[in-house]
């Protein structure tokens, strides 16, 4: 009797599931001006780091929008920032311009009475950590301008100032 119960102890302790990794909770981040981010992968340093130098180098355009920190600032408030992996992905018919089907690293959704979302592929980011590998500081300009395309971009100065900020 005393071997069948030793042998029984022996079989339970031995037969359970094995422990399933647990996943930790996501945590939401909000950076200074209230955009929010899941931190579970790469911190938040890197958002505050883009959002401040966005903000800052976009005093420097021509657009009158831009230059107002306080006002851009309160335009990102409640943006919500997914991250992908994966280096690309193809958008269609983006803002109804028709079907052509192109490679993006980032994107911004602006549909009325929604939050603001922006999606960013990380793959470059992973192997540099380098917020400026990413695209958040040209979609924050398309949060602050409330998705309107890249109107104006070139005369208000903003592709100069975000290639200056790249690198």
């Amino acid at each position: 009797m005393k071997r069948l119960l030793t042998a029984a102890i022996l079989f339970v302790s031995c037969a359970h599931e094995a422990p399933q990794p647990v996943r930790k909770s996501t945590e939401v981040w909000e950076s200074t001006c209230g955009m929010r981010v899941e931190t579970e992968l790469f911190g938040h340093d890197w958002v505050q780091n883009a959002e401040n130098a966005t903000l800052l180098a976009l005093a420097g355009s021509k657009n009158k929008q831009l230059q107002d920190h306080d006002g851009a600032c309160a335009e990102l408030r409640g943006t919500v920032i997914r991250l992908k992996s994966g280096p690309w992905w193809e958008t269609a018919n983006v803002q109804g311009r028709g079907t052509t089907l192109s490679e993006v690293i980032g994107l911004t959704v602006c549909a009325p009475g929604k939050p603001r979302v922006v999606y960013l592929a990380m793959d470059r980011f992973i192997f540099t950590g380098r917020w400026q590998d990413t695209s958040l500081p040209h979609e924050i300009v398309h949060v602050i301008q409330h998705c309107t395309a890249h109107l104006r971009w070139r005369e208000d100065g903003i592709n100069s100032i975000l290639d200056q900020l790249e690198e």
